[in-house]
């Protein structure tokens, strides 16, 4: 129900809402233009929540593949020229399913839940 810039504007909002940070953002559409690559505008933002990447850390290293958790709004023309914008996020639960650790899945279950969150109040009607 947002435009692109709007909808980006309110998933920034719902990131610190939820008790995890921005650590970084990339403009997918002016990173590829560089090397004359044209694509839809995305924005990709990197998400962590440092008492969740830490507890995740301590069961297994190899989880430093998967950090930090991602959420990218995207802009799609259709071909009569309507415009929709969509939310994607990465599912942590699935992700930490291939790691090993006695905190990891509980960890994994808690970052899901603040992505859907962070998701549903990015979309939700005013």
């Amino acid at each position: 129900p947002y435009s692109f810039r709007e909808t980006v504007s309110r998933l920034k909002a719902a990131v610190p809402a939820n008790k995890m940070s921005i650590v970084f953002e990339i403009d997918l559409q002016l990173r590829l233009s560089e090397k004359q690559l044209s694509v839809e505008p995305t924005i990709i933002l990197g998400l962590c929540s440092a008492g969740h990447a830490y507890k995740a850390l301590a069961d297994d290293i190899r989880i430093t593949s998967m950090l930090p958790c991602r959420i990218a709004v995207t802009e799609r023309t259709d071909a009569t020229g309507k415009k929709s914008v969509m939310v994607h996020s990465m599912n942590a639960s699935l992700m930490g399913a291939m790691f090993e650790g006695e905190n990891i899945k509980t960890v994994a279950e808690e970052v899901d839940t603040a992505m859907k969150k962070i998701v549903e109040q990015t979309i939700a009607k005013k």
